[in-house]
């Protein structure tokens, strides 16, 4: 059973939907996950000592998908995905971030091939995809599609080190028997 997280104070609010980039952590030396929202800020002559600022915003961050815990637990899986929030100009990304509230509870779900079927599976491609759920006053207020990457087993997959379900294999095993 899941454990919500603290809930979302008004700084937390406040640096999502104002930051340029958020980040998206879960690796086994941090079980726990880490969202990180990035205000960039550029060097210029008028502000030579500008910095970035991240902060560390309070949300669970999980693992779904077919063995993905079992490959958690044994210390081969890698999730990550940044995605970048454009600020005034709406996108879908701005329009989600502005619904959230101080005292929502966040969970990032990490999804290893949500996405995936037997065409993708056969030309040896995993489809993940990251969930972001909303709960307010303790009941799930609403599920949003945050990202999807579809890429082969390498260092750019969001959910490294996850194997295809059996479907998938099976899925990919008969395209393939179909195609010689």
């Amino acid at each position: 059973m899941l454990t919500l997280p603290t809930a979302l104070t008004k700084i937390d609010v406040a640096a999502l939907q104002k930051a340029d980039d958020i980040c998206v952590h879960l690796r086994p030396d941090c079980p726990e996950g880490i969202v990180r929202a990035i205000k960039r800020r550029r060097v210029t002559p008028k502000d030579p000592y500008a910095q970035d600022v991240d902060l560390r915003v309070t949300a669970a961050v999980v693992l779904e998908g077919y063995r993905a815990r079992e490959a958690f637990e044994r210390g081969t899986v890698r999730c990550f995905t940044s995605f970048t929030n454009y600020g005034a100009v709406t996108s879908p990304v701005n329009s989600i971030l502005r619904t959230l509230r101080a005292g929502d509870q966040l969970v990032f779900r990490f999804y290893a091939d949500a996405e995936g079927n037997g065409y993708s599976a056969a030309a040896h491609l995993h489809a993940d995809a990251l969930y972001l759920d909303v709960y307010r006053k303790g009941h799930r207020h609403a599920t949003w599609l945050l990202d999807v990457s579809i890429c082969a087993e390498n260092s750019t997959r969001m959910c490294q080190g996850v194997d295809y379900s059996e479907y998938l294999q099976k899925c990919a095993d008969a395209r393939s028997t179909d195609a010689a």
